[in-house]
């Protein structure tokens, strides 16, 4: 079955560009809505709280939340009848340690029983996580979610100095040119929210001057991009000696390296902020102006870093990430096991904001793949293939040439032929056909020695390791 996608991509460029500004301009007027401008003028207000301030609003969207996931969701009602807890019994923040601590296989065993029974379907939407754990998990959140989700953005982005007149360049997921495009544009220009997507799939050193050219004519006062995509540009700039200054860099969805964070912050000579979220909560943290750790968002999320007996760990040492979602009511997540590592760090940021900071977690690292034609394709681009694959439960990425992948996958008794037809050619559209990919099912997948799970291993030689600068 052709997909839009598809025939979007197929198109020739002209039709492209309509398609594309028709769609963004839909969901430029969903992102702000009236909500995003109130909850916009909150956060404002909320970020210059006390810390006793700060923990009675999450006390009081805590209670909130609590009340809805036992009146309306099937899942939470039943747990706390089986754990004979009731909302009442939530007084304190200390209190969400009653509840039990929710793992992603019980989010993806649970997703009906998890979706809120008061939210009428038109009033949510489906989404997927990235995959990068090897299965994308299905999940909804609140059609609302667009505008909130761009106020908390713009908060951070303000911090920045970052303002509604200025624009922007994007280099992420989203798949804006066919892959198999050779000639320009690699961009589309998104005029409703004065916004350049750059394709991060055509990333490669014959490609690489038509992007700096085209940014020098755009003028950009900030680039958001996936860290290892960022930094394939700073670097080929680098070589080149060329500079560009701008307001701020804006990284997230993959671990950032200091090399990378060295060379890009001194290619375009401003200071990067880095954010931490997921697909099923976006606003877990980010940096402010003085980049003394991340500020927990304490409006949009209760996080915890527990131990391995689930007590809290203090401040410097390391744990699992527990988050607790306080926006979103389609699905709630109470106490989610995100499958990441961190933790608090003990200082107050300079800033005088009292939100609590946390170290950039390094558990989202990904190898890039290198193809045959010389780009650059990193593991957060590599999880889009696996978005609607439902019968893999673990998957994992291995290059040992520049010819070929193996695709390990551990499958469940639905998985067929035509699930591996399809991964194999979502596989070839961010890859090409000049890559040879091989599938191999196993029974599990090991993890490293430290317990973390590597999705993408590539065992290839390349310009752009990172290797010895870590």
């Amino acid at each position: 079955m052709i997909k839009k996608e598809d025939i979007y991509l197929m198109s020739p460029i002209a039709l492209q560009k309509f398609l594309f500004n028709l769609e963004a301009r839909r969901i430029t007027k969903q992102k702000f809505q009236k909500e995003f401008y109130e909850k916009l003028q909150e956060l404002k207000k909320s970020q210059n709280y006390s810390i006793s301030e700060l923990q009675a609003l999450q006390m009081e969207k805590l209670k909130i939340m609590v009340e809805h996931c036992y009146n309306n969701v099937p899942y939470y009602r039943n747990l706390f009848d089986e754990i004979k807890l009731q909302p009442s019994d939530i007084k304190k923040l200390e209190d969400i340690q009653k509840i039990p601590i929710l793992t992603r296989d019980c989010v993806k065993n649970n997703r009906g029983s998890l979706t809120a029974s008061n939210i009428p379907k038109n009033q949510r939407l489906s989404r997927n996580t990235s995959g990068t754990t090897g299965s994308p998990m299905h999940f909804f959140v609140d059609l609302k979610s667009y505008s909130l989700n761009r106020a908390y953005m713009w908060r951070y982005w303000n911090w920045a100095g970052f303002n509604f007149d200025d624009r922007r360049i994007s280099i992420q997921g989203r798949r804006i040119i066919n892959r198999d495009r050779t000639e320009v544009p690699f961009w589309m220009h998104n005029k409703w929210d004065k916004q350049l997507f750059f394709s991060t799939y055509h990333l490669s050193e014959k490609f690489m001057h038509y992007y700096v050219d085209k940014m020098f004519e755009f003028e950009p006062q900030a680039i958001e991009a996936y860290p290892s995509a960022v930094y394939v540009l700073a670097r080929y700039m680098d070589e080149k000696n060329i500079k560009y200054k701008l307001n701020a860099v804006f990284t997230s969805s993959e671990t950032l390296y200091p090399i990378q964070r060295e060379i890009i912050e001194r290619v375009f000579q401003c200071k990067i902020f880095d954010k931490y979220g997921l697909s099923e909560m976006f606003f877990i943290s980010n940096e402010c102006e003085y980049h003394e750790g991340l500020h927990l968002n304490m409006e949009y999320a209760v996080t915890q870093i527990l131990n391995g007996q689930d007590l809290t760990e203090s401040p410097g040492t390391e744990g699992r990430i527990i988050c607790t979602g306080l926006e979103n009511f389609s699905m709630p997540l109470i106490r989610y096991d995100t499958g990441d590592l961190g933790e608090f760090l003990p200082n107050e940021c300079s800033c005088d904001r009292k939100s609590p900071l946390m170290a950039p977690v390094k558990t989202k690292a990904e190898d890039q793949i290198l193809t045959p034609d010389g780009r650059y394709v990193s593991g957060s681009l590599l999880t889009f293939p696996f978005k609607p694959m439902r019968n893999i439960k673990k998957s994992q990425i291995i290059q040992d040439d520049v010819h070929a992948v193996k695709i390990k996958i551990v499958k469940n008794e639905q998985y067929s032929k035509k699930d591996s037809g399809l991964l194999i050619g979502g596989l070839k559209k961010c890859l090409g056909n000049d890559i040879k990919i091989t599938l191999e099912f196993v029974d599990d997948i090991a993890r490293t020695k430290n317990g973390k799970f590597r999705w993408v291993i590539s065992n290839v030689q390349r310009k752009m390791d990172l290797k010895n600068n870590i």
